[in-house]
């Protein structure tokens, strides 16, 4: 595809019905420098008034924050301070396990990958005062009758459902191992080199 063919598909994107977007900012580097951009769109509306795309527009992470929580984990899995394949437990300071599948570790790679056996249930962002264990303990207000487990049939590595509760958890895995806050760890180790100035949070999920 040439620059024109590019544009237009882009371009195809927005749209306020269907899967169409309301603006879009796309840069494009290769060998270290920019090769492409396009930006359309709205990034802001105000009643009658509008504010167009750019491609210095900031847009809320949100779910982002996923894919720089598995950079993190695969750097550190690179230099040896964890494994993917180790059980989360070791980790967040308690036993966690399926209730179902009481001898089946729960692995960093099964959050990573959304095979955990989790569940956001109704709610999946905590303080930060309160402890993540507390998804996972009966009497808890947060435990929701045991809403954060899958149901009976779906176990831990083989069955996938989306789930924010897993990188919450890897968040609190990585704030473990590095000794330092999720976000400044990312913005020293990640965004920095990047020249990245936002802000990322691995899903609000409480303090380990």
């Amino acid at each position: 595809m040439n620059r024109t063919d590019w544009d237009a598909y882009f371009a195809s994107l927005i749209g306020d019905t269907g899967t169409g977007v309301p603006g879009l900012a796309v840069l494009a580097y290769a060998d270290g420098r920019e090769v492409y951009r396009f930006a359309a769109g709205v990034r802001r509306v105000d009643g009658e008034r509008s504010w167009p795309m750019t491609v210095d527009s900031r847009f809320r992470m949100a779910s982002v924050s996923k894919m720089f929580t598995v950079f993190t984990l695969m750097e550190l899995a690179e230099a040896g301070k964890l494994s993917l394949d180790d059980d989360v437990s070791q980790y967040l300071g308690f036993r966690l396990r399926h209730p179902s599948y009481p001898d089946v570790p729960i692995t960093l790679r099964m959050l990573a990958s959304h095979t955990s056996g989790l569940r956001d249930g109704r709610v999946y962002s905590i303080p930060p005062s309160v402890r993540v264990k507390a998804f996972f303990t009966p009497g808890s207000p947060y435990w929701e009758d045991g809403a954060h487990f899958a149901p009976a049939g779906q176990a831990p590595g083989i069955y996938f459902t989306y789930c924010n509760l897993n990188y919450g958890l890897l968040g609190t895995v990585i704030e473990a191992v590095t000794g330092q806050r999720f976000d400044r760890y990312q913005k020293a180790h990640i965004l920095a080199a990047l020249r990245l100035p936002g802000r990322l949070c691995a899903g609000q999920s409480g303090s380990g």
